[in-house]
């Protein structure tokens, strides 16, 4: 927590000159590096990350003095990073729409476990849906605007982003308790169940985004860029248990692993199907963490590092690419490591996976392209000639009895001409 001049923001809004509003971040950026307050100025509490936030407006304001306006010159830095979330929201809310979508339509799918992907789905697509503020504030030349009403937009997609970390660990749960206490899980009251824990995850992200809304309104007036880099006010607490259940993930799949390797002398079928739907989930997981880590590892080395006010907010917007990468993923690695959704994803969108007939290919000619038989054809002339073998087959019965009959007839007329002579 860090101390900023109240009404910084507001100061720059009404024409105060840039050069003094320079030095005054100037100030404020060197008491965020020494760890000293600003003495002699109203002080609000607010996280290094919303410092950050206020460092970036610095090179970003225009030359007017003016932030926020209907009439601001577009910022083409803003917009090439808008560009950029807005590809990856687009992917990603199409690719978990279409995990969504297979798992109503496919019958099979009713587990518990396809139930919990699905449910990541959904908050993974709230939370790409809260991009398009940011893309849409960059690209009508705003570039910023009110962190209160900027808070409002993101309510629900940030209800999405807090529940979606709940989810993924109580799907390990799930899977833990499926395969090490089959039993138990047998008798469960599938819906009660899962009502539980949808229950659980969309509170926790609820209370996720009504702190961060609240933490919003304490400094309303502030301008942001709409991104959830900017908007997002997530108070400490959240922060250690949103940690605390990632740790636990990762335990519960690492235990997992072993318990399905323990299990493998059981029964083959069980324990392919438990191979499966363990390696798609731990991708899914490895992928969503390695995207969490590999972000807070940017965010907390790099930042610090950068002296350019501007820069390092741009840091946090690309530190924050793998996160959404990853938020994006659910359904590729479900379609490349699960034959279930693969055969789902491509009878529900043939459009997309045009299936080719089952061909058999035999071995080609020396002077002549591969000879292709499809399996339905192989099996008409296999009918074929076995009906014209039958056939023949009575054919050459009736012939043989023919020539046993004339025979018999022949040796009989030729005994009766031996006894004549």
């Amino acid at each position: 927590m860090v101390s900023i001049p109240a009404g910084l923001h507001q100061a720059w809004g009404r024409g105060v000159p840039k050069s003094d509003a320079m030095s005054r971040a100037v100030q404020l950026g060197d008491s965020w590096a020494t760890g000293t307050p600003i003495v002699g100025t109203e002080t609000i509490r607010t996280t290094s990350a919303q410092l950050r936030s206020v460092k970036s407006h610095i090179s970003l304001v225009g030359s007017d003095g003016e932030m926020g306006a209907k009439n601001a010159n577009p910022s083409w830095s803003l917009i090439g990073c808008a560009f950029i979330y807005a590809l990856i929201a687009t992917a990603g809310i199409v690719l978990n729409s279409s995990v969504i979508l297979v798992t109503l339509l496919t019958k099979s799918f009713r587990g518990t476990v396809n139930y919990l992907l699905a449910l990541c789905s959904l908050f993974e697509l709230l939370h790409q849906s809260g991009q398009f503020l940011f893309v849409y504030i960059a690209f009508s030349g705003r570039n910023f605007i009110e962190n209160r009403l900027a808070a409002k937009i993101l309510f629900i997609p940030t209800i999405g982003l807090g529940g979606i970390t709940p989810t993924m660990f109580f799907t390990g749960i799930d899977r833990l308790i499926g395969i090490a206490f089959s039993e138990i899980h047998d008798k469960l009251k599938t819906r009660l169940y899962l009502a539980m824990i949808t229950v659980i995850s969309v509170s926790y992200g609820f209370l996720f985004s009504v702190v961060s809304y609240q933490g919003a309104k304490q400094d309303g007036d502030l301008m942001v860029t709409g991104s959830y880099t900017d908007a997002l006010r997530i108070i400490p607490l959240f922060v250690t248990i949103t940690n605390l259940f990632t740790l636990m993930t990762v335990a519960i799949y690492l235990f997992l692993g072993i318990t399905i390797r323990i299990k493998a002398s059981g029964l083959p079928s069980a324990n392919s199907f438990n191979r499966r739907t363990f390696r798609a989930l731990f991708c899914i997981i490895t992928v969503n963490i390695g995207g969490y880590f590999i972000t807070s590892i940017a965010y907390f080395l790099l930042a610090p590092s950068i002296t350019c006010p501007v820069n390092t907010f741009f840091c946090a917007l690309m530190a924050a690419i793998p996160l959404n990468i990853a938020a994006a993923s659910n359904g590729p690695i479900l379609y490349f490591t699960s034959t279930e959704y693969r055969q789902a994803f491509q009878k529900e969108f043939p459009f997309i996976f045009k299936q080719t007939p089952n061909q058999n290919q035999v071995a080609p000619q020396q002077n002549g392209p591969p000879i292709r038989i499809s399996c339905d054809a192989a099996m008409d002339e296999v009918a074929r000639f076995v009906g014209t073998f039958a056939a023949r087959e009575q054919q050459a019965q009736f012939l043989i009895q023919f020539i046993f009959e004339h025979k018999r007839i022949a040796e009989r007329e030729f005994g009766r001409f031996r006894v004549d002579k």
